[in-house]
């Protein structure tokens, strides 16, 4: 009151204040929530393991092996640049193969080498793979395969022995219904390239199978669930300050 008796009208600056950031919390609170909901609802679509997986490739080689040179995965992307320097690769990307027979009445052989190792073994028998090229698309929750076209090189004579013999193998399985290899997608250089090798574990040519390439984003699978949480916490928040009188 004035020295009238009077009330004084106090300044409606702290109202809007409050207003503009109790209504700021809530908008930000609602992005988080809509993000978090959104990597939730992505998750959905991938495997148990979290990964999503490509299309299906399929291998129907008369020879001994078919094969598929691997180079590093490139991170081309502004957000996965940072999210490689704040989480590292780990976190960013793991990959896997998914190899199913489709002959009943042979068992597989899938094996990942390095080139260096890789082609000296190839090389003494009848291989088949990708000409002049094929390519592997990815993101967080995308992942292709892209393979128009193979070519059959020669070989001096077949495997001596099964594959699964060999000591070569960075990452290998046998099976007859379906087999995984889980790799490493990030390399410097060309020299430390992959092979990934699909052979009869007899040694035997013709070879079928059906070929997926896998790609999961572990920051993602708990990512989702942070989100959700700070955009509850701001909106809270945001109600608190709203109510504040």
């Amino acid at each position: 009151m004035d020295v009238q008796g009077k009330p004084v009208e106090m300044p409606k600056k702290k109202n809007w204040l409050k207003i503009f950031t109790g209504i700021l919390l809530a908008l930000i609170g609602f992005a988080f929530l809509a993000s978090g909901s959104a990597l939730i609802y992505l998750n959905q679509g991938t495997d148990g393991e979290g990964y999503i997986l490509s299309n299906s490739y399929a291998v129907r080689t008369n020879s001994h092996a078919y094969w598929l040179r691997i180079n590093a995965l490139e991170f081309r992307s502004f957000y996965s640049q940072i999210g490689v320097q704040m989480f590292g690769v780990d976190q960013v990307a793991q990959t896997k193969w998914v190899i199913k027979a489709t002959d009943p009445g042979k068992e597989l052989f899938v094996g990942m080498a390095s080139a260096s190792v890789a082609t000296d073994y190839l090389n003494v028998m009848e291989t088949e793979g990708p000409y002049p090229y094929w390519e592997w698309f990815t993101g967080p929750y995308y992942a292709k395969l892209d393979i128009t076209t193979t070519k059959t090189y020669e070989g001096i004579s077949g495997p001596t022995r099964s594959p699964a013999e060999e000591t070569i193998w960075i990452s290998s399985a046998h099976f007859k219904d379906q087999g995984t290899i889980y790799w490493g997608p990030y390399w410097v250089g060309m020299a430390n390239d992959k092979y990934l090798i699909i052979m009869n574990l007899d040694g035997t040519s013709g070879v079928q199978a059906d070929l997926q390439f896998g790609l999961r984003t572990p920051l993602f699978s708990w990512l989702q669930y942070v989100l959700v949480l700070v955009g509850l916490l701001l909106c809270l928040v945001s109600l608190l300050v709203l109510r504040r009188k």
